[in-house]
């Protein structure tokens, strides 16, 4: 918990939320969730690198795009061309009726921007879900390994997630295509 709390230098200038715009898109997050945020809080829980522009959207229903489950709940897109190449996507869902969880549905950094960006993305996130309170989850779909497509066709570029988001300490089920390759 530590190293969640410290503010760093890096964090103070590279993720500062009173430096983030804010677009609910006419979307009431209290009306939807039952949870009341500030803009300074959606920053957070969206993990927004400083100067990024954030829309809203809803997904009415729990969705399968591909493998991925995606739950209902309240969207934040995260753009900002310094720092992202298309857009980050992170939701707030019902986890039961009195608990919440945040879904990190894509994460897009630019390659080559600065070293330790979405590990402390993660510890803007968590500092803030445990600021709002009854956050009990954290969860993601780990994009990436050998039946992935690539990330950008022309260049051969590769989906990172499976590779970085155990590292960061998450743990999760392989999917059947990566555990049909076990054997070989």
């Amino acid at each position: 918990m530590r190293n969640i709390n410290a503010i760093s230098f890096f964090e103070q200038t590279h993720f500062d939320p009173s430096n983030v715009r804010v677009n609910l898109s006419g979307l009431n997050i209290r009306v939807l969730l039952g949870l009341s945020l500030s803009n300074q809080q959606i920053a957070g829980i969206a993990g927004a690198p400083t100067g990024s522009a954030i829309s809203t959207s809803l997904f009415a229903q729990t969705t399968m795009l591909g493998s991925e489950q995606v739950p209902a709940g309240v969207y934040f897109e995260i753009k900002n061309a310094q720092y992202i190449r298309t857009e980050n996507v992170v939701g707030i869902f019902r986890e039961s009726t009195s608990a919440y969880g945040v879904y990190i549905k894509s994460v897009d950094f630019i390659a080559g921007g600065p070293k330790g960006l979405a590990a402390r993305m993660i510890a803007v996130i968590v500092r803030q879900a445990l600021a709002i309170g009854n956050i009990v989850r954290l969860r993601l779909l780990a994009a990436g390994g050998r039946s992935w497509d690539d990330l950008d066709q022309p260049t051969g570029e590769r989906w990172g997630g499976y590779v970085a988001w155990p590292t960061y300490g998450f743990d999760m089920n392989l999917l059947p295509d990566t555990l049909n390759i076990i054997p070989e």
